[in-house]
């Protein structure tokens, strides 16, 4: 094969590169909506306006929600439906958050011809309370709306139920209380589900469940513009993720779970708001949910049941493609042998100091990219105190993660030149052809990363000399692996850039081996040239605001007042704190350790409060009875401002046993025994802190039984959480935040505790 100059091929390289990143990111956007849609995206963006009009938080329970509520009730009412309104108050008490929530799901059916399994259409309508839910979940439940206005105008073989949940935010409660207690459970047969992460970005298909070889064929069939990997569903099972999907997955259904995003700064953000949502995005879903219900409406459910899995993978949101997961073990396997079976017949290039060599380049390359990752960490996220998954103008960034990269595989390429470059080469594939039988045997979802370059390479091996085979499986390994520089921000923000940057290791390994066989001599300079590159687009990136009014990090306000005066104000940042701000408003240079009701250990700033003298919830003991070494308490928890919120904070060693809870009430018991849901968990029986988070009861009272050890007199603390009540310091602390920064997740609060002593009355 005729040699090329160093530069010729670094300029292939670079331009090579620069497509694929180019193309890979245009299928991270969401996609302009195409001439022909069924989905009507301007009427589904009327939709969401009118269901958010006020713009405001509406969390489960609160006078707002039941606003969101009856407008969707109305919308399926015009389009001649008979909406169920299923009211439940429904605890989980091994959920990650132990609790209950007072939950209203809209129901929805659209009956088929023919009897047999429902599809489930869902998304939830509750918000966090810190912003109004645009994107999550309002696009959801614009969709769900529209799709259900369309199937009241056709006839179908199969039922469609319409379920938009209430409490997903609150632990998926809304979700719960239908698959655990409504009868059309029984008739669900596959769900699609809605969900968001962001505020932009395409409509990925990112779950199925087990067994989803005829799903994923289906899917692949019906979807213009997939978005769609096993790779991201392998990453999302090992991650402590839930979405409403998952309470149907675990009960053994099957079906497609989407969500977008991108923008995840603005993800349970007060700045969740329809002004920052992409229309394109809630245009995606539609497209998607509207396909794969025309696909699904006739068709015999029980065909698309499987016990296999596929692989599938979509090529730049164009199509996709998908193979039997099974077949990547004896794929991997095969290719193993013909390579192995190559090096044997060059076994010539092969001495034990060329193997020697070969391994120790494959372990010092992703060795040193680490380092570089870690040294591009700092001016790239730590400094700038950039969000940890999300970045207004990441370009600079991505530049210098790929040029410091190349940079680490040209060092090793001009080492690599000086010894055997075949033998790196084969001991190299050896190595990836390893890798995907280790990933086809325990995360056969994300093998296709090195199978398909593996098999390329292997099959390649034998017909065509080694220098083309090189190229051609460097250049799969950068179709595969390139494109994830910039998907893998959605878990991973600069402030990881070590790791991050590890995602093009095998692409850039396999360069050190190709390289030299393509260049008579592969020279230095290309190295400090990349790391030239590199600083230059670290400088600019740090230079460059980490924040913005779209992109904004959350900085949340508290009052907490508790019986140990003064009170105090606690700002906490998801992202660096802005210094200077905080500064100006008196409040310490540094971080300290609170205690939110006495168990929960937060980072924050805390300055002294004026006291707005807050009424505290009340935990009313009703009854005390004691048998044997155990002693009942039954009482009532009395919220005093109708909070989205109210709880109880348990110490370590309290004694408690269990923590049961009725359905809320409006007045006092008369007869303490009623029926009760058990909210605790192992960790009471192991002696640890314990929350017990109760949402959206407003200011019913909510009617406990809590058994302890008879030998102790058990602390612990009842709270109520609302949001923040509006007084001179509280009105200049909000005005003063800045512009590029917004309340997030439970966002500005008062949170009012009060300590109780089972078995004595407070005072």
């Amino acid at each position: 094969m005729r040699h090329l100059s160093t530069a010729s091929l670094l300029a292939c390289v670079l331009l090579f590169s620069a497509v694929i990143v180019w193309m890979g990111q245009s299928s991270l956007e969401a996609p302009e909506p195409s001439g022909g849609s069924a989905f009507p995206g301007e009427r589904a963006m009327a939709t969401l306006k009118h269901l958010l009009q006020e713009n405001r938080p509406h969390p489960a329970g609160t006078p707002e929600n039941r606003v969101v509520r009856e407008r969707i009730e109305k919308i399926l009412q015009d389009a001649g439906y008979e909406p169920e309104i299923q009211m439940a108050f429904q605890c989980n008490p091994e959920a990650r958050a132990p609790g209950c929530t007072s939950v209203e799901n809209v129901i929805a059916v659209h009956k088929g011809s023919k009897p047999g399994k429902a599809i489930l259409v869902t998304a939830h309508y509750d918000s966090v309370p810190a912003g109004p839910g645009a994107s999550d979940d309002g696009v959801g439940t614009a969709v769900v709306l529209e799709l259900a206005r369309e199937m009241a105008k056709r006839k179908t073989t199969n039922d469609f139920i319409f379920l938009i949940t209430d409490g997903e935010e609150t632990g998926l409660r809304g979700a719960y209380a239908f698959a655990q207690r409504h009868p059309l459970m029984k008739s669900v047969g596959l769900v699609i589900n809605i969900e968001a992460r962001g505020a932009r970005g395409p409509s990925m298909m990112f779950e199925t469940g087990s067994g989803n070889q005829a799903l994923i064929g289906l899917f692949g069939q019906a979807i213009e513009r997939p978005v769609a990997n096993s790779f991201i569903y392998e990453i999302y099972r090992l991650l402590p993720n839930d979405t409403d999907f998952s309470v149907y997955r675990r009960a053994g259904i099957r079906g497609f779970n989407f969500a977008h995003s991108n923008a995840a700064s603005l993800y349970h953000s007060q700045r969740d708001e329809i002004r920052f949502l992409d229309p394109n995005t809630l245009q995606h879903h539609g497209d998607n949910v509207f396909a794969l219900a025309a696909a699904l409406e006739n068709i015999d459910l029980e065909t698309l049941r499987s016990d296999a899995d596929a692989s599938y993978f979509d090529v730049f949101g164009r199509m996709l493609v998908s193979w039997p997961a099974s077949l990547n073990l004896p794929l991997s396997g095969l290719a193993l042998l013909a390579l192995l079976g190559f090096a044997v017949k060059q076994r010539h290039e092969l001495g034990l100091g060329k193997v020697g060599l070969s391994l120790l380049a494959f372990v010092a390359t992703p060795l040193l990219m680490f380092a570089a990752g870690w040294l591009l960490a700092y001016p790239l996220g730590v400094w700038p105190g950039a969000h940890p998954l999300d970045h207004p103008d990441p370009w600079a960034g991505r530049v210098a993660t790929i040029a410091a990269a190349y940079g680490v595989a040209f060092v090793m390429a001009a080492i690599a030149a000086r010894f055997s470059s075949a033998a790196l080469f084969l001991v190299s594939w050896i190595v990836f052809a390893l890798m995907s039988v280790a990933l086809s045997w325990y995360l056969p979802g994300a093998a296709f990363f090195v199978l398909w370059p593996v098999v390329i390479a292997s099959l390649l091996l034998w017909v065509v000399p080694m220098p083309v085979v090189a190229l051609a499986g460097t250049a799969a390994l950068a179709f595969f692996s390139l494109p994830y520089v910039s998907f893998v921000e959605l878990v991973l923000g600069f402030g990881n850039t070590q790791f991050k940057i590890l995602v093009i290791a095998p692409l850039c390994i396999s360069l050190v081996s190709c390289l030299p066989m393509l260049v008579a001599r592969w020279a230095w300079w290309p190295a400090p040239a990349m790391a030239l590159a590199s600083a230059a687009s670290a400088l600019i990136a740090m230079q460059t605001p980490a924040y913005a009014l779209d992109h904004p990090r959350g900085v949340n306000i508290l009052y907490y007042q508790d019986e140990t005066p003064p009170p105090d104000w606690i700002v906490t940042s998801l992202g660096a704190a802005d210094d200077h701000a905080l500064h100006a408003q008196g409040f310490p240079s540094e971080e300290s350790t609170f205690m939110l009701m006495h168990i929960l250990p937060v980072q924050a700033r805390v300055k002294p409060a004026a006291d707005m003298q807050l009424a505290p919830p009340v935990f009313d003991q009703l009854k005390v009875t004691r048998t044997g070494s155990t002693t009942t308490v039954v009482g009532v928890l009395i919220p005093a401002r109708a909070g989205y919120q109210v709880g109880l904070g348990i110490p370590a060693g309290s004694g408690i046993r269990s923590i049961r809870v009725g359905d809320p009430i409006l007045d006092s018991l008369s007869d303490p025994v009623v029926s009760l849901e058990l909210v605790g968990s192992e960790r009471l029986s192991q002696g640890k802190p314990f929350p017990v988070v109760i949402n959206g009861i407003g200011g019913f009272r909510l009617p406990m039984e809590i058994v302890f050890d008879s030998a102790k007199t058990p602390e612990f603390y009842v709270y109520e959480r609302t949001a923040l009540e509006a007084g001179p310091e509280a009105d200049r602390l909000r005005a003063a935040r800045p512009a590029d920064a917004a309340p997030v997740h439970s966002g500005d609060a008062s949170i009012v505790v009060q300590k109780v002593v089972l078995g004595k009355p407070l005072p």
